[in-house]
């Protein structure tokens, strides 16, 4: 795999789409309404900028709390 590629998010949303494949929009449903019943009113993660553009599509709003020069 080349430096800079993101296979897994791009699974998730089709190519040239804004939106996501159903089994990642079931995800990111599921990990809210599991959230919600246990009374979180946020999730913390870890993830990388692929990631994040699969959270943006899937409508999750992401608060950066740091950054990492690698």
């Amino acid at each position: 795999m080349s430096e800079g590629a993101c296979p897994p998010a791009r699974s998730c949303i089709p190519n040239g789409s804004h939106r996501l494949n159903p089994t990642a929009g079931e995800l990111l449903a599921g990990l809210c309404e599991v959230g919600m019943l246990a009374g979180l009113d946020c999730i913390g993660s870890v993830y990388d900028a692929c990631i994040k553009h699969v959270y943006e599509v899937g409508g999750c709003e992401a608060l950066r709390l740091a950054h990492l020069n690698v």
